[in-house]
């Protein structure tokens, strides 16, 4: 299969992120809805899985069906965090002081035409 220079930089680029997380979380990660400061930069499916309390095979199904945006690095996949984050309760995100994710969702509302 022939990758293209963008995917390959993609891929490189998260395999690196990968390596990172791993050494500086060695061991299983624990993390918390209420601290998304704390989430590293790359996310796997049973991370994600952990924090929405779901199935893994959840996430997986909805990395393979474009539900949630994911790159597949060989057989696995990793998730960006401000993919995760519009899936946290609202009540839970109104809660959470501006951050980079609120931020960019505050960005994309902008954006949007008025429904009125």
């Amino acid at each position: 299969m022939w990758w293209s220079q963008r995917e390959t930089d993609a891929a490189q680029r998260v395999q690196t992120a990968v390596s990172e997380k791993q050494r500086q979380h060695p061991g299983p990660l624990a993390l918390s809805l209420h601290a998304p400061q704390d989430w590293p930069e790359i996310l796997s499916p049973q991370d994600v899985a952990g924090l929405l309390r779901i199935a893994t095979g959840t996430v997986a199904r909805w990395c393979e069906t474009g539900q949630i945006e994911a790159v597949r690095v060989g057989r696995r996949w990793r998730i960006p965090p401000q993919a995760v984050w519009p899936l946290v309760p609202p009540s839970i995100r109104a809660g959470w002081p501006d951050g980079p994710w609120k931020q960019q969702e505050d960005q994309e509302e902008e954006g949007r035409p008025d429904r009125g």
